[in-house]
């Protein structure tokens, strides 16, 4: 059987959180408009996310996020166990660490 020891978070919630505080950091002005400016479904919060991440080029004209800005906080929740530093704290399935 392979090995089974995983030491890299793999639940979406750590990673997605890294991106969304980058994104909200590239724009932060947009979200503090927001009536609920942690409702992330919100109208307002999810025009925010998208006029970051594509840009928004109607009155503002504010270009979009290189693919390297949208992946690198991304990557970085890979790169360490520490969670003050971008990371994911290391995670091990249920039931396996008797196989390891």
């Amino acid at each position: 059987m392979a090995d089974l020891a995983l030491s890299v978070c793999v639940t979406d919630s750590p990673h997605a959180g890294n991106v969304i505080k980058h994104v909200q950091a590239r724009n932060a002005s947009c979200w503090d408009g927001c009536a609920k400016p942690t409702n992330s479904s919100s109208t307002c919060w999810i025009d925010c996310l998208f006029d970051t991440l594509v840009g928004d080029l109607g009155d503002a004209g504010r270009p979009g996020m290189t693919r390297e800005e949208i992946v690198l906080p991304f990557e970085r929740s890979f790169a360490t166990g520490s969670v003050a530093e971008g990371g994911c704290p290391d995670w091990t399935p249920p039931n396996t660490a008797a196989a390891a």
